[in-house]
């Protein structure tokens, strides 16, 4: 996202916060611009309409990118929607193909034909929510590094011009 993009962004949020309106918006400027530019700006944009449409305070960075993750395309499912797409598709006779590698992970460590043949369900599915949580975790936690690492990037480009937050 660019600079004039996150002053588009804070003009929005300010016309809906009174407190903010005629304050010097240049911190918030820089702070959304480190924390904020491996974003999207339609996809910031959409979070902020949501957040403004549901909050009476202004926005914090925090509040943007959780909107965001209730958008995002590569959102895992929980792990009872997984287990229902294991349950929906178990079958001793075929290979199934899962919709994201964390549940072909957690169904390959507790192994296909043990769920297949198992007397008792139950404990199947405890483990592989168990199982298909840490994976999913480990996922998001990579996601979340990735985003950092452009966040620091920025910010070390801010430092080199002379800027700061």
């Amino acid at each position: 996202m660019t600079k004039d993009e996150i002053a588009k962004l804070i003009s929005f949020a300010t016309a809906n916060s009174p407190y903010q309106q005629g304050k010097d918006m240049a911190d918030t400027a820089r702070l959304w611009f480190v924390m904020l530019s491996d974003i999207p700006y339609q996809l910031a944009q959409k979070a902020l309409i949501k957040i403004t449409a549901q909050s009476k305070f202004f926005p914090t960075v925090s509040e943007i990118r959780d909107a965001i993750k209730g958008f995002s395309d590569s959102k895992l499912p929980n792990p009872e929607e997984a287990w229902l797409e294991v349950m929906q598709k178990l079958d001793r006779y075929k290979s199934p193909e899962w919709s994201c590698e964390e549940i072909k992970k957690a169904v390959r460590a507790i192994g296909y034909l043990a769920i297949c043949d198992s007397e008792n369900l139950g404990v199947e599915r405890a483990h592989f929510m168990r199982i298909y949580e840490t994976f999913k975790k480990r996922t998001e936690d990579e996601q979340l590094n990735l985003q950092l690492e452009i966040i620091f990037q920025n910010q070390k480009l801010l430092t080199s011009k002379g800027e700061s937050l």
